[in-house]
């Protein structure tokens, strides 16, 4: 059903118990929306013998019209192996909760309307979940030091409910009353739909550590012009509980560079599927003698499909050449990685 405006009409309630599947808690909410991110995708969960996951959008999503709110999105996921031609039937609820009222904002589709998931749409929500003006406002509840919870419940709707049909039965012969154009068969029938409220929903939460502890990864590397590999990487570093590495190309990446360094920051930890980091960091190669360094700044999300990320012309071999900019000093150059904000998630 939709509005007047063609937009999908919706319905809000306020409930005590807390939803059913998964629930995101995310510390330090407003420095999330500082680094500038544009869409957070929590991590996978599973209802109904499917996968789904969370998007959430902190400004709104601006291509949807969400400008002012917050939007947020159920997608089913981990869709390639199903048949062709594949489809899911979901109902859903997102929440939001009230930590001063001790309540969860309520969102559906009005009437609890169906959705249909498939392998054109894989998405559907909301897309003004939450006036902003209304968020931001601590005495409405939702965001109270820095802290947010979202969650999410999904009823799954099969295809083929189980049947049981009463006829009219006479020793070991079933007669059923057909349906003719003067008269039909004298019956009627029920139905029922059975959602339980799990005790524990799988939960997630995602921290903003800003100049976390041991933030400078600082690599010393010696006789720097015998360096002849195409690659090399540094020793481990600890930042926070995270482990990282930085990764030099003395002569550029492959063709990418060959008059220049590459260097890359590299993340030990993100070997599983659905593991991913945040992360707003420098990379530089220090000026040992006049302290103006070759640096470049990015923002990333690191996971196991792309797990290092920089800058394949970070420094020109011209420059690095030139002894009066003080890049290599007695055959030695020094390479640094500071990471500025950086997210966890448990």
């Amino acid at each position: 059903m939709e509005n007047k405006s063609g937009e999908f009409a919706i319905t809000r309630m306020a409930r005590h118990f807390r939803p059913a599947h998964y629930l995101l808690k995310i510390q330090s909410y407003s420095l999330l929306c500082e680094t500038g991110v544009e869409k957070y995708d929590s991590a996978v969960f599973e209802v109904g013998g499917h996968k789904w996951r969370l998007s959430l959008y902190p400004k709104g999503n601006l291509k949807m019209n969400g400008t002012g709110h917050i939007s947020i999105y159920l997608s089913i996921v981990d869709t390639e192996k199903s048949p062709l031609g594949w489809e899911v039937n979901a109902s859903f609820k997102l929440f939001v909760y009230d930590q001063i009222r001790d309540k969860f904002l309520t969102t559906q589709d009005v009437e609890g309307a169906i959705r249909r998931f498939h392998d054109i749409k894989t998405e559907w929500g909301f897309d003004k979940f939450l006036p902003l003006d209304s968020f931001n406002v601590i005495s409405n509840g939702y965001l109270v030091n820095d802290c947010c919870v979202f969650g999410a419940e999904i009823f799954v709707h099969e295809r083929s409910a189980k049947r049981e049909c009463d006829c009219c039965v006479f020793g070991e012969e079933i007669f059923v009353h057909e349906r003719s154009a003067k008269r039909e068969c004298d019956c009627c029938v029920f139905g029922a739909e059975i959602f339980v409220h799990e005790r524990s929903a799988k939960r997630e939460c995602l921290t903003m550590m800003k100049e976390p502890p041991n933030r400078i990864m600082t690599w010393k590397i010696e006789n720097f012009s015998r360096k002849d590999r195409v690659l090399y990487a540094s020793q481990i570093y600890v930042v926070g509980e995270l482990k990282w590495k930085i990764l030099i190309y003395p002569n550029g990446f492959y063709n990418e560079a060959p008059k220049a360094i590459s260097v890359f920051l590299d993340s030990v930890d993100c070997v599983a599927p659905d593991y991913k980091i945040f992360v707003d960091f420098k990379l530089r190669i220090r000026d040992q003698i006049n302290n103006e360094h070759a640096e470049k700044r990015a923002k990333h999300w690191f996971s196991a499909s792309s797990y290092d990320w920089g800058f394949s012309q970070l420094l020109s071999r011209k420059d690095l050449e030139d002894a009066s900019k003080g890049f290599l000093v007695e055959d030695t150059l020094i390479v640094e990685a500071e990471i500025m904000v950086m997210s966890t998630v448990k």
